[in-house]
């Protein structure tokens, strides 16, 4: 869920459905030989490219952490962590 969240806030064009549509009717063209691969990669992985950095050095880091309450004895916060362990 936290990947999910994370690329939906910060590659929500890549994840719309509408993009997906384009991106395989690109692919038929490139089966049929009216597009060459190349030239849509390209077109594709230049912006791409360019959001992934952008992203890399704004996005704000998620955390796989929830605060469930306090421990009424101690009045420490209970966090649950989602880690190997």
């Amino acid at each position: 869920m936290v990947v999910n969240d994370f690329l939906c806030a910060n590659f929500k064009d890549i994840l719309d459905y509408n993009f997906t549509a384009s991106v395989e009717e690109e692919f038929d063209h490139i089966a049929e030989g009216k597009v060459k691969w190349a030239e849509m990669m390209k077109k594709f992985y230049g912006p791409f490219h360019k959001e992934v950095e952008k992203t890399l050095e704004f996005a704000e880091k998620k955390s796989a952490e929830k605060e469930l309450g306090v421990d009424p004895n101690t009045g420490k916060k209970v966090i649950a962590r989602i880690g190997r362990f």
